[in-house]
Formats: C-alpha cells, structure tokens, sequence
C-alpha cells in the first residue's frame, strides 16, 4: 500500500520550475531607509511563535513535538533566536528541515484507492516557526511601503 500511495502522490506532486524566477535589480529603501535584509529576529518574535504553539501536533524528521517546544520556551528561547538569525545571515537552512514525513489521510470514498488519500507533509516545528515570523516580516514590509497593489 505504501509503494503505491507513493507513486500516487509522486504523479500529482508539482514541481515549480526555478531556473526562470526574476532577478532583483534593485533594493528597495522605505522612507525611514530600512531595507527587509537588515531584518534582524528578536528574542520576542520566537517567545511569541512558542507560545502560540497548538498542544499535541505531529512532530517532523526531527521528532521534537511541539509539547517539548511549549515546555522549554522559557529555557530555549535565547537559543532560538540565535540560531534563527544565524539561518538569516548564512542564507541557508539545515538540510533537515528540507525533509518531511508524508503521512496520507483518508478523504472518503474506497480504502483501497490511492486517489482517496491527501498527502500531510510533517515538517520540522522549528522550521515552520522561522518561516512564519519570516512571512511576518515581509507581509508587514509590503504593506508598510505599499508595495502591492489592491488589485
């Protein structure tokens, strides 16, 4: 059953094509000159991330749950945070947070029917984390200089 759920989600899987994404010909300064690179990640980004961290969700590769993260919040954070901006400064993320636990889940319909099933990505908890208080920062950059129309 696993062989062919995962030929399955590999037929319907979409791989984007990278070799023809834009190159960014010029930084763009706000009116306060603040420009998204010199983002840094502080200690009360991650605190907050933690905090809200939902009790008892699968854990990634890794197998930290985020009961562990919510548990030592108080002790990891400053740790976090380094290691968050370090990622900002190298460009770069552990090989391991690329990786994921694909666990499918039954929609409805026959069992036996691979196509009855949606594939659930289990990522590294630290990961989504750094991404979310990314995606944080760059929505709040796009709408503070405005830049991206209504339309």
């Amino acid at each position: 059953m696993g062989n062919l759920l995962n030929i399955f989600f590999a037929s319907v899987f979409t791989n984007e094509m990278t070799d023809s994404l834009p190159s960014v010909t010029q930084t763009f300064r706000g009116t306060d000159n603040e420009i998204l690179s010199s983002f840094k990640i502080t200690t009360e980004m991650v605190r907050n991330k933690l905090a809200s961290l939902k009790m008892n969700k699968a854990s990634g590769v890794d197998q930290v749950s985020t009961n562990m993260l919510l548990e030592l919040s108080l002790v990891i954070v400053d740790v976090v945070t380094e290691l968050f901006n370090k990622l900002l400064a190298s460009a770069d993320v552990p090989p391991e947070w690329k990786l994921a636990n694909v666990t499918p889940i039954f929609k409805k319909g026959n069992k036996s029917s691979p196509s009855n099933y949606r594939p659930v990505s289990l990522t590294v908890v630290l990961c989504k984390i750094f991404e979310s208080i990314l995606r944080d920062k760059i929505v709040e950059h796009l709408e503070k200089h405005e830049l991206i129309r209504e339309s």
